[in-house]
């Protein structure tokens, strides 16, 4: 099997191996292996130790199961990425852009708010728009507003003033549905 394994991966599987025999315990690991078109496959090994049925703590043999996870490595780096992609957009973005959940509680939003409001994102997030110091009216606005695009994932536009360490500023704010 060793054979198969990407050089780079070599000297990271025999230390497996040799874990599996010294501890006599499961081990897990992801290694390249390399396919005979030269193309490589990045597998999950699950190790466990045959133990000696006379004596438990005599490790001999090592059986290993392989799971193919190429395809979820490379969908987990694809959706970093285009997390990475989003974030950089919505930092640089001269507008306020924030997500909820459907407990309406803020579970991203842009560090713009600081320029508007003077407040960091970081407390910001996992609050509620009833949680914060804004006018009962606002705030009563703000929900039924975000439930009714939850609920029927049409957009919404909504107009409002709020003072600012600058000054009142008046707002235009498009709400959206995405899943």
């Amino acid at each position: 099997f060793n054979l198969f394994v990407h050089p780079r991966d070599r000297d990271h599987f025999r230390a497996h191996r040799r874990a599996v025999f010294e501890t006599g315990h499961a081990r897990q690991m992801e290694i390249r292996i390399l396919r005979p078109d030269e193309a490589d496959l990045i597998v999950r090994l699950r190790s466990v130790p045959v133990t000696d049925p006379s004596d438990e703590t005599k490790v001999l043999a090592c059986r290993t199961a392989m799971t193919d996870i190429t395809a979820l490595i490379h969908s987990q780096a694809n959706l970093s990425e285009s997390e990475h992609r989003y974030r950089t957009l919505a930092e640089n973005a001269p507008d306020l852009i924030a997500r909820m959940d459907r407990d309406l509680r803020i579970i991203y939003i842009n560090s713009r708010i600081e320029k508007i409001t003077g407040i960091p994102a970081e407390q910001i997030l996992g609050h509620t728009p009833d949680q914060f110091d804004l006018p009962a009216q606002m705030s009563s606005a703000w929900t039924r507003a975000i439930r009714e695009v939850f609920k029927t994932s049409q957009p919404r536009q909504v107009e409002f003033q709020y003072p600012t360490p600058q000054g009142v500023h008046y707002f235009s704010a498009c709400l959206l549905y995405t899943s």
